[in-house]
């Protein structure tokens, strides 16, 4: 499942489910947070609440996506009302592979110490669940 979060001058903002090459958009809730907040709040996983409140009101994505259309995309998660309020952070690296590359180019520089990205994957790649969380 993928979702999107869009803004339009005139209508505010809106998420929406993509279903290539449509956006499917949510009824109800104006951010991923606040859809995320709900899911929570009532005990059960996005996916159900999605299923429930997707219509089918749609918009082209390639349309929106290429900056031809009056809706915008925005972040794809963020603090609706406080931007303070939600910091995403990560190392920047995509998989293990990146880590074992940067890794091998300070080895070449320094005894071997690991460096931050390195010890950040390690640590990520043993606590990760192995299991896909819905």
């Amino acid at each position: 499942m993928r979702l999107v979060q869009l803004t339009h001058q005139k209508l505010g903002r809106r998420i929406a489910l993509v279903q290539e090459p449509q956006l499917l958009l949510i009824h109800d809730f104006s951010s991923i947070y606040a859809l995320a907040q709900a899911a929570i709040k009532r005990g059960g996983g996005l996916s159900t609440l999605v299923n429930e409140k997707v219509s089918n009101e749609s918009l082209q994505y390639d349309t929106i996506y290429e900056g031809r259309s009056a809706w915008q995309l925005l972040p794809a998660f963020d603090h609706p009302h406080d931007l303070n309020a939600c910091i995403l952070s990560g190392t920047g690296l995509t998989h293990k592979a990146s880590a074992d590359n940067r890794q091998a180019m300070h080895d070449a520089e320094t005894e071997h110490t690991l460096t931050d990205s390195m010890k950040t994957v390690s640590y990520t790649h043993l606590t990760l669940p192995t299991k896909r969380i819905v």
